[in-house]
């Protein structure tokens, strides 16, 4: 399989566990049907990276502490342990899905398939948080005032009468109340 054809089947397969959260009721069964078909697709056509070396070397430490058992039976057991953590960090990333809502699942989606289509890789954590920092700054911007700053005698904000009314409507501020003003300069 192609990597765009392994992009394409990511996506209709994020897209279904989407359309799964967006239609959730009391049965989450179709978002869990939709979420495995995803892992497994991952698991087995994205082939993850094996365990370090790191583990075998542990176990080979492992062995020499404990020569009563044998190497074969403590490397099945860290495959077990391996698993059964993989299994626990699933379980409870399945479960925090089944509680997001509506508006969290359709932007989860949409960051998803922006990165997707703009760097053709899953996002990484970091990209996630500087999706979420463009959010808040592009949230904080869509009610500025635009104004000037001037020198007079002194500095001083210069805005019409009729932007400050509309700040003032839009925010429900009153005569009295403590605001702060974010300055931000415009590229």
């Amino acid at each position: 399989m192609t990597d765009k054809a392994k992009l394409e089947e990511i996506k209709k397969l994020a897209n279904a566990m989407y359309y799964a959260a967006m239609y959730l009721t009391t049965d989450a069964s179709q978002l869990h049907k939709a979420m495995d078909e995803y892992h497994k697709f991952i698991i087995h056509e994205c082939k993850e990276e094996p365990v370090s070396d790191d583990l075998g070397e542990y176990i080979n430490e492992l062995s020499k502490q404990f020569p009563e058992v044998s190497f074969a039976k403590l490397s099945r057991i860290a495959v077990r342990v391996v698993k059964w953590q993989k299994e626990q960090f699933e379980k409870n990333r399945l479960k925090h899905c089944n509680s997001i809502t509506n508006e969290q699942a359709e932007l989860e989606s949409d960051f998803i398939d922006q990165h997707l289509d703009k760097y053709q890789r899953m996002p990484t954590f970091l990209d996630a948080i500087e999706y979420g920092m463009r959010l808040q700054k592009e949230q904080m911007m869509k009610d500025v005032m635009p104004c000037v700053l001037e020198w007079y005698d002194g500095f001083v904000l210069n805005f019409t009468e009729e932007q400050l009314n509309d700040v003032v409507t839009k925010n429900n501020i009153n005569i009295g109340d403590k605001v702060k003003l974010i300055v931000i300069k415009e590229d």
